[in-house]
């Protein structure tokens, strides 16, 4: 097999998994995969002759626009992480205020009512 239908097929099944939306507890086996579809496909790349032919150059253009589609999954993809992460940060950020205004609690300004 040549090396740009290896990089066509590396780039068409990258494309299928980014379809699958990760399940949060699963993020992080998600990610390793994605980045071993982004090594495997930068080795492919590296590795490309100068001159295509044909056959080679009409697959060349599917993969362009694969890899147009991969980049947009992505972005998208990266988005939902980081919208996560910003949802983590902020519960943490309303806990902590939180906890700051229980212990903060000031006894200065009681007083006792006698009552007879």
């Amino acid at each position: 097999m040549s090396l740009v239908k290896q990089l066509y097929e590396v780039a068409n099944q990258f494309y299928q998994y980014l379809l699958i939306q990760p399940q949060k507890e699963q993020r992080n086996a998600y990610i390793e995969q994605i980045n071993q579809f982004l090594d495997r496909r930068e080795e492919l790349i590296s590795k490309l002759p100068k001159v295509l032919d044909d056959e080679e150059k009409i697959l060349g253009g599917k993969i362009i626009q694969l890899n147009h589609s991969i980049d947009e999954l992505l972005k998208k993809r990266y988005d939902e992480i980081e919208a996560d992460l910003k949802q983590i940060r902020q519960q943490k950020m309303v806990q902590k205020k939180y906890a700051q205004t229980v212990v903060s609690v000031s006894f200065d300004g009681m007083f006792f009512d006698k009552r007879k």
